[in-house]
C-alpha cells in the first residue's frame, strides 16, 4: 500500500493507542465496534465521576460511585455510549434532560442519537420532532424576551394551524 495516498472512509475517532489499551483491559471483546463502544462508555463514566463529581442530579443513569464500583448497581452502558459519543458539555445538557424527564433506556438512546445525528433519521419519530421544536423555542426565547403566557399562547395558535392543515388535507 502506498503511504502517501490519503486514506478512505470515515476518520477514525478514538486514537489507535487508546484502542490498544482497551484492548488489554477487555480481553474478551473481539471486535473494533466493540472495544469502540467500551471506549465511549469509559469515557462519559469519567466525564460523570471524574469531571463533574458524584452528582445526585444523574442518579437516574448514573448510580453512587461508591454502589457502582462495589458491584451493588449497574450502568446504564448503551446511554453511556451515546454520551461518551458527544464533546462534554452536550453529554452534560443531554443527561441533565434525561435525568429531568425520567427517560428509559431505550427513549434516551433515541432522544441522544437524535441530538447527536442533528436529528436525521430514516423515519420520523415524535421525540425528534419534540427535540428539534423544543431547540427552536429555546433559541428564540433566549434571543427575545417571552413570558411562559407568550409562548403557551403561540404554541395553541400553532396546534390551530397543524389541525387546519390536517383538514385540508383530508
Amino acid at each position: 500500500m502506498n503511504a502517501s495516498l490519503p486514506r478512505r472512509g470515515r476518520p477514525k475517532a478514538i486514537p489507535e493507542n487508546e484502542i490498544d489499551e482497551i484492548r488489554k483491559w477487555f480481553p474478551g471483546i473481539k471486535t473494533r465496534r466493540g472495544i469502540q463502544n467500551k471506549c465511549y462508555e469509559i469515557r462519559a463514566i469519567g466525564l460523570f465521576y471524574r469531571t463533574l463529581g458524584d452528582q445526585e442530579r444523574f442518579r437516574h443513569i448514573i448510580p453512587p460511585e461508591a454502589d457502582a464500583w462495589s458491584g451493588i448497581a449497574e450502568f446504564p452502558f448503551a446511554i453511556l455510549r451515546e454520551l461518551g459519543r458527544m464533546d462534554e458539555g452536550e453529554a452534560v445538557e443531554a443527561a441533565d434532560r434525561i435525568c429531568a424527564k425520567r427517560m428509559d433506556p431505550a427513549e434516551s438512546v433515541r432522544f441522544l442519537r437524535s441530538l447527536r445525528t442533528g436529528g436525521r433519521s430514516r423515519n420520523a419519530s415524535r421525540l425528534s420532532l419534540l427535540a428539534k421544536l423544543e431547540n427552536a423555542l429555546n433559541t428564540y426565547t433566549a434571543a427575545h424576551d417571552c413570558d411562559a403566557d407568550f409562548v403557551l399562547s403561540v404554541v395553541e395558535d400553532f396546534s390551530e394551524i397543524v389541525s387546519e392543515t390536517r383538514e385540508a388535507s383530508e
